[in-house]
């Protein structure tokens, strides 16, 4: 009497021993999908510098702080350039990348989700600036830049939310685990609060401008923002946190509180 052969009901990945692809929510904390999605962000923001935030000899002279801060560390080490932080930041989501050794395939799906994602994550940014310091959203305090001209307020917005988020979420939260982590031993929860707790402190205090004192409901709103940030990076990655943020930035010094266009 012959034996029928069974036929196996595993998809056929799980046949073959080769991993499943990730979903969406994992997609969105690997670095390929982050490096594809703020790609045209860095390059745009990097043309729009040259042509908004530059003298009529061509030389950048408005820029964010934090991107400031790069430069002048690269300065140190005698290495010159005004894309450099850009190149940098980019450069480490692809050997990031390359040592994973995910897949090269670009989910155009993804890339849609999370700036639909980011956007989502920028209303309750909002709400925490209206609960905490009411009317806050119809006021800058950061000095006359809510007089500059549309086109330069929407370039410092995106790249407040790039170099912001790579200097107080990226480094400092990275920085702040190790040592945590790795050096004191302490547990990974513990080391991701304090990280988070040390980055948004250090988030409120940036954005003081030197002279004008310190003013407890802004840095409130601030250490508040920068904790909820801190969230969103790790909970959903560096591009949907870095979007939320730009976005938030062009909400509030292009259509909540326009002065000129």
């Amino acid at each position: 009497m012959s034996r029928r052969r069974s036929r196996s009901k595993l998809p056929a990945s799980r046949k073959t021993g080769a991993p499943a692809p990730a979903g969406y929510f994992s997609q969105t904390r690997l670095p390929w999908p982050n490096f594809c999605f703020l790609l045209p962000v860095v390059i745009a923001y990097e043309a729009a510098s040259l042509h908004f935030l530059a003298d009529p000899s061509g030389q950048v002279v408005q820029t964010v702080r934090a991107q400031r801060l790069f430069e002048e560390a690269f300065e140190r080490f005698g290495v010159l350039g005004m894309h450099l932080p850009a190149v940098t930041m980019l450069t480490v989501l692809f050997l990031w990348h390359l040592l994973s050794r995910d897949s090269w395939k670009v989910r155009f799906d993804v890339l849609a989700g999370m700036a639909a994602e980011s956007a989502v994550w920028t209303f309750p940014l909002l709400m925490i600036a209206v609960i905490l310091t009411p009317g806050v959203l119809a006021q800058s305090n950061g000095g006359d830049v809510s007089t500059w001209p549309l086109g330069a307020r929407l370039t410092i917005s995106v790249g407040a939310g790039l170099y912001e988020e790579l200097l107080f979420r990226m480094v400092v939260i990275a920085a702040v685990d190790f040592v945590l982590v790795d050096i004191f031993r302490l547990s990974k929860r513990t080391g991701a609060i304090g990280a988070v707790g040390v980055s948004a402190a250090a988030f409120a205090f940036y954005h003081f401008i030197p002279g004008t004192g310190f003013h407890l409901p802004w840095f409130v709103l601030y250490a508040a923002a920068g904790i909820y940030l801190g969230a969103v990076y790790l909970l959903r990655g560096f591009g949907i946190v870095v979007a939320a943020h730009a976005l938030y930035d062009v909400l509030v010094l292009t259509v909540i509180s326009p002065q000129q266009g």
